[in-house]
């Protein structure tokens, strides 16, 4: 079973195992050999698989680069804030802003209570009070 330590684990550089076939990471090595044998099965990697720009060509298999790409696209637009003076270069960053006023907190860890608006504030909790690395 994937687990939020398994994820985690998957952002430590050191510890990291990445598909050879469409780079995606895994904190263990059976996790990368079940993802090739359920998503590559035959070695290869299909258009379907790929992130695609809905504004330009681009492609990629990282959803990271992807959102990266679209920065490019979003350069000068700004999104403002209804209800503070907050302006935000990323729609992105505009939903991740209104979550302080709304109060939403999505991240909740597997292991206890604890919820967060944040992403960040959720994988410091999990490193700081659930891994033993």
């Amino acid at each position: 079973k994937y687990t939020l330590r398994d994820h985690m684990l998957a952002h430590k550089g050191d510890k990291c195992i990445q598909c050879p076939i469409c780079l995606a990471k895994f904190a263990k090595k059976h996790n990368v050999v079940r993802h090739m044998q359920q998503t590559h099965p035959d070695g290869k990697l299909y258009k379907s698989e790929l992130c695609r720009c809905d504004l330009c060509p681009y492609k990629t298999v990282n959803k990271d680069a992807l959102e990266k790409h679209m920065e490019i696209h979003m350069k000068g637009k700004e999104h403002t804030c209804d209800v503070c003076s907050y302006v935000a270069s990323r729609p992105s960053l505009m939903v991740r802003h209104m979550r302080s006023h709304t109060g939403d907190k999505p991240y909740k860890c597997e292991m206890c209570t604890f919820v967060t608006a944040w992403q960040g504030t959720l994988e410091r909790h999990v490193l700081k009070k659930h891994c033993q690395l």
